[in-house]
């Protein structure tokens, strides 16, 4: 046995940012270790550990009244944070694979996977905020949260791939099992309304004030998943290919909903696919269309779904049309890609956009656009990257408090949104970075009557390498200390990172 690669990353991060008290601190491990065993067999151990602790996380600003057309948030407490003085969030999290790989010959290979994933999450904090009237005098602090989450998930994958011929055309495969087990177990406590405060001048209080107490173990969600599928590229032509994927899932479910409860059971087969053909039409330009079909469990995530979303959840399903091209122009200099894309999905569930703890279904959804990247080189030390994206999607059966939302577009989506980057290189060791980017309105309702505002930000960077192993960067970003808002709701929205200045050192081994 021979040890033929090996490479360990550690990265460290410290903020104590623009929001008060909000401060965070995240360590990440990642190592890797390739063996080879012998000529045609090897093996890879990949290890990653990430521990993440947040004191006083920011759950957002509450927006002005009336809540109508542009919201917006009083700008003298747009560094203010409402949650109490000793919330935290906290998350440790463990990914392993261990990775055997076995070359038959050149052109069919076997792997196994076998993958362990760990992970423990603490919440306390209070997360809502509202003004009470149109004075926007008071705030109404409310949504006490105080939970644990524990999730693992054991699994195994095989796949094995062939390349070879079919009808005298170039014909690759791929087929495989997959096998896991996801059992996830929640500690959840929450409570009403905590107190009313001035916006300007208030004591945060403290959690054990909100009187919930210690932690109860709740509901106990269980996974078992069996997988089978099978994908193939088939050439009918020197330039035409035909693309075809099918995947089937076995699906067993069990739910305790209390340590006291008794366990429930359920299961779902479902049978997903892709169609497509992929046609070079010179050695610049490939053109492409595709079908693809999808199918999930009722709440789509099993492993937080409670009795309610199973007993009274359909099957979500979907299906997509996609048609793009990928060319490149000016002597090579340049390459773009350029996608076109109709989606349906049925029977989804979506969260409340004014009360996180519920969810609805919503019967279906329709989703048109258009995207575009494109990278140039405009000289030898100046290159450009760009992309835009276009999207009109719109709810085409859905109802909320029994209103019919058909037509409307669904929140927290963008019609556009777009990304420029300059990139200046003058010397090896030295990069310069320039870039844009722009996000149209959204909507932060479903009745379309409450939007969030339209952004643009300005980033740059300078990067120096020292060495093979080291470079140092320095980060501007939000250069125009734009106040935007990057998510929300009706009654409170997460107000972005204003100007600020980043200096990191990454160092490889």
């Amino acid at each position: 046995m021979s040890i033929t690669g090996f490479v360990f990353d550690y990265s460290q991060g410290n903020s104590n940012g623009y929001i008060d008290r909000n401060e965070t601190r995240s360590d990440s491990m990642a190592f890797s270790w390739l063996s080879d065993l012998t000529t045609n067999l090897s093996h890879t151990l990949a290890v990653e550990y990430q521990e993440e602790n947040v004191d006083s996380p920011y759950w957002g600003t509450p927006t002005l009244q009336p809540h109508s057309g542009t919201l917006q948030i009083d700008k003298r407490i747009r560094h203010n944070n409402y949650n109490v003085e000793d919330g935290v969030y906290k998350q440790r999290v463990r990914w392993l694979r261990s990775v055997t790989d076995y070359q038959f010959n050149d052109k069919t290979a076997l792997r196994n996977t076998f993958y362990h994933y760990r992970a423990e999450r603490d919440y306390q904090n209070l997360e809502g905020y509202r003004y009470t009237d149109s004075t926007n005098s008071v705030i109404d602090r409310r949504s006490g949260l105080q939970q644990r989450h524990e999730q693992e998930m054991n699994g195994n994958r095989i796949e094995l791939t062939h390349q070879g011929e079919l009808f005298a055309q170039q014909s690759d495969w791929a087929v495989g099992f997959d096998f896991n087990t996801n059992h996830h177990t929640g500690f959840p406590t929450s409570s009403g309304t905590f107190d009313f405060i001035n916006p300007y001048n208030y004591d945060p209080g403290s959690f054990a004030e909100l009187g919930i107490g210690s932690l109860q173990e709740g509901r106990s969600n269980r996974v078992k998943m069996i997988s089978v599928f099978a994908e193939n590229r088939q050439g009918l032509t020197d330039r035409l290919s035909l693309i075809s994927a099918l995947r089937y899932d076995h699906i067993d479910f069990e739910l305790v909903p209390s340590p006291e409860a008794e366990k429930s059971t359920s299961q779902w087969d479902t049978v997903s696919g892709r169609l497509g053909l992929v046609y070079a039409l010179n050695e610049d330009i490939s053109l492409y269309s595709q079908y693809s079909t999808s199918s999930e469990p009722p709440g789509g995530t099993l492993t937080t779904s409670s009795t309610t979303t199973i007993d009274d959840f359909d099957i979500s399903k979907g299906r997509q049309f996609e048609i793009g091209a990928k060319f490149n122009y000016w002597n090579n200099r340049g390459t773009s890609t350029i996608a076109a894309y109709h989606i349906v999905r049925k029977n989804f569930l979506v969260r409340d956009p004014n009360d996180s703890s519920r969810s609805i279904q919503v019967g279906q959804q329709t989703s048109k656009g258009l995207e575009f990247a494109t990278s140039l080189q405009i000289t030898t030390t100046l290159r450009a990257d760009a992309n835009v994206a276009f999207v009109n999607a719109e709810y085409d059966e859905y109802f909320e408090a029994g209103e019919s939302y058909k037509g409307n577009m669904p929140s927290s989506i963008p019609k556009r949104l777009g990304n420029l980057w300059l990139i200046y290189q003058p010397l090896s060791d030295w990069q310069f970075g320039l870039g844009a980017r722009h996000v149209t309105s959204v909507y932060a309702d479903s009745a379309n009557t409450q939007k969030l505002p339209a952004y643009t930000l300005y980033d740059a960077y300078a990067r120096y390498r020292v060495s093979q192993h080291l470079d140092i960067t320095l980060r501007g970003r939000n250069l125009s200390d734009k106040l935007y808002a990057y998510s929300g709701s009706s009654s409170q929205y997460y107000v972005g990172e204003p100007r600020s200045v980043e200096l990191s050192l990454d160092l490889k081994y």
